[in-house]
C-alpha cells in the first residue's frame, strides 16, 4: 500500500509543473502542504500574519512563506526536540519567520509530549485504538517534557498584522489549544484545523464538537483543504478544516461575479 501511495503521489507531482518548480527551489517541500496552501490562496486568502501551531519540520510554514510571499509574518510553534532542529534548518533563510520551541495548550507550564516512531504523530495526548488500527507503524517510543504555553500568553500584547490565519495541527490537542487562545481567536479571521471524524488520540474532540466550538467563537466551516484516509480501507479519517470568521468571508464564486468585491476583514 505504501508503495502504491508513493507512486500515485509521484505521478501527481509530475503532472503539476508549479509543484515541480517548488520541489526544486524551496528549502523544504511537502506536496500536502503545497496543495493546502494553494487551496487557501484559491479562497482569496492573503494573510498578513500566520500562526502555525504544530509546525513539525516546516512543511506548512515553507509553503505559506513561498506562496503568500515575504510580506506575511509567520509564527511557528513546535515542541518536538528533533523536529525543532530540522525546523530551524529548513527555515534558516526565511527572514519573516519566528520559531517557538513550545507546545501550545490551555495552560502554561511543563507538559508531557508522547513521542511517536512517526514524528508527525507525536502529541500531548496518548494514541487511541483507532489510530493504532489504521497506522500500526505509528507507535509511541517514549515521552519527554516540553514547555507549554497558550496562544493568549504569547500574543496578548503582540501586534498582529491583519488578516490573521491560524493553522492548528496538534494531533488531537486542538480543543486544548482553542481553550488557551480565546482572546487571540478574536483577532483571527481564518483557521485551518486538523479534525478527526473519530478520535485518533485519547481525549481528542471530534470534528462536530470542534465545529460547534468554532461557531460559538464566531466562525463557520467553509470546506476541507486537505484530508487523510485509512490506508487499508480508504475511509476518510481526518480533514484539514477551513473556518472563516463570519464577517470575513466572501466566496470565490461571489468574488468572481462582482469584480469590485474582495475578502473583507473587520
Amino acid at each position: 500500500m505504501k508503495i502504491r501511495e508513493r507512486v500515485l503521489r509521484a505521478l501527481d507531482l509530475l503532472l503539476d509543473a508549479r509543484a515541480l518548480a517548488a520541489l526544486a527551489a524551496w528549502p523544504h517541500f511537502s506536496l500536502t502542504s503545497y496543495r493546502m496552501v494553494s487551496a487557501l490562496a484559491a479562497e482569496r486568502i492573503a494573510p498578513g500574519t500566520i500562526i502555525d501551531v504544530g509546525a513539525n519540520v516546516g512543511q506548512f510554514t515553507v509553503a505559506a512563506a513561498r506562496i503568500f510571499g515575504p510580506q506575511v509574518r509567520i509564527h511557528a510553534f513546535e515542541p518536538h526536540p528533533q523536529c525543532v532542529a530540522r525546523l530551524r534548518h529548513n527555515l534558516a533563510k526565511l527572514r519573516n519567520v519566528t520559531i517557538y520551541p513550545l507546545a501550545v495548550a490551555d495552560r502554561d507550564g511543563d507538559a508531557t509530549l508522547h513521542l511517536n516512531a512517526n514524528h508527525r504523530a507525536s502529541s500531548l495526548l496518548p494514541l487511541a485504538e483507532a489510530h493504532r488500527q489504521s497506522f500500526p507503524s505509528a507507535v509511541e517510543v517514549g515521552t519527554v517534557f516540553a514547555r507549554a504555553t497558550t496562544l493568549d500568553a504569547v500574543f496578548g500584547d503582540l501586534p498582529l498584522a491583519p488578516p490573521v490565519l491560524l493553522k492548528l495541527d496538534v494531533q488531537g490537542a486542538e480543543a486544548m489549544t482553542l481553550r488557551g487562545g480565546v482572546a487571540t481567536l478574536a483577532r483571527v479571521q481564518w483557521v485551518v484545523m486538523e479534525a478527526s471524524f473519530r478520535s485518533m488520540y485519547q481525549g481528542e474532540a471530534p470534528l462536530l464538537d470542534l465545529i460547534r466550538a468554532m461557531e460559538a467563537m464566531g466562525f463557520h466551516f467553509v470546506r476541507p483543504v486537505g484530508w487523510l484516509c485509512d490506508p487499508r480501507t480508504s475511509a476518510m479519517l481526518q480533514i484539514d478544516a477551513l473556518f472563516a470568521r463570519d464577517e470575513a468571508y466572501i466566496s470565490p464564486a461571489v468574488a468572481d461575479s462582482a469584480p469590485t468585491a474582495s475578502v473583507r476583514v473587520s
